[in-house]
């Protein structure tokens, strides 16, 4: 039989400590953010007969305490649930959001492949149809009155390899609302920050000192533009590419990181 663990931890403290998300530590403001762990794992069958199943598992550290208003607060906790589940659960509680999403990728699962597998009978050992969705997401970094949240998400849904993607979502603590690059930087901040980006990833890669060489490895030179996808920290903002956004899926995702000292010029 199968079964659904449903677990939430204690509130996590979190006091001028560094966490960690897909191995990437970041250190928080000396301001408490305090955050409670959500779980759920679960593994659905196909059909009695067969292997095929849909693995799924979710974790996601929801805010319960910021430096902010109360009002400021529900908002982003609002926004998170949109973000990570869709608008139909923005208004549920956070485990009532979580057992909901994972029931709706239960049933969508069963009716996207029960026809066709049960069609198939025996063949492929029943293993054709296995589905994975894991996702792990958590505050990112908060910095100059902004929290970072990312959504770690990976989801395998046949061929010869998944896709992982992280997708980096920024706050105004003073309001609540989203903050994306226009909220940061000048009018122009377009084609100099493209510079930044590419001397950066230069710096940052090994036995590399040229455009020319980060081509060879197979970066496209092109495409490394701002992407709205970054995290805050005390230290600078960090871009994240997903594979193939700048370079092949064989390099996995790109993680840039700019010193505010960098930044100045272009900030607001």
């Amino acid at each position: 039989m199968n079964k659904s663990i449903l677990r939430s931890w204690a509130v996590i403290l979190l006091v001028g400590a560094a966490f960690c998300i897909d191995g990437l530590v970041h250190g928080l403001d000396t301001a408490p953010v305090v955050t409670k762990i959500y779980l759920l794992q679960k593994t659905v069958y196909l059909t009695p007969e067969r292997r095929d199943s849909l693995y799924l598992d979710l974790q996601y550290a929801y805010p319960v305490a910021i430096p902010a208003h109360d009002s400021v607060l529900l908002s982003i906790q609002t926004q998170i649930k949109t973000e990570l589940f869709g608008e139909a659960f923005a208004d549920m509680q956070p485990d009532n959001a979580l057992s909901a999403y994972a029931a709706l990728n239960h049933t969508q699962y069963i009716q996207d492949n029960r026809h066709l597998a049960e069609e198939w009978g025996d063949k492929n050992h029943g293993s054709a149809f296995c589905e994975e969705l894991i996702i792990n997401a958590a505050p990112a970094g908060m910095a100059r009155g902004i929290l970072s949240y990312a959504e770690d998400i990976y989801s395998y849904t046949g061929g010869a390899h998944g896709m992982s993607i992280c997708l980096l979502k920024n706050y105004s603590l003073a309001t609540g609302q989203p903050v994306h690059e226009e909220d940061l930087f000048i009018d122009d901040y377009f084609e100099p920050l493209c510079g930044m980006l590419v001397d950066a990833l230069i710096h940052q890669t090994e036995n590399t000192d040229t455009e020319r060489e980060l081509r060879k490895l197979g970066y496209s030179i092109e495409d490394i533009v701002p992407n709205d996808n970054f995290f805050v920290s005390e230290e600078g903002i960090t871009y994240v590419y997903m594979p193939y956004e700048i370079a092949p899926y064989a390099l996995g995702h790109t993680d840039i990181f700019l010193p505010w000292s960098v930044l100045y010029s272009v900030l607001k």
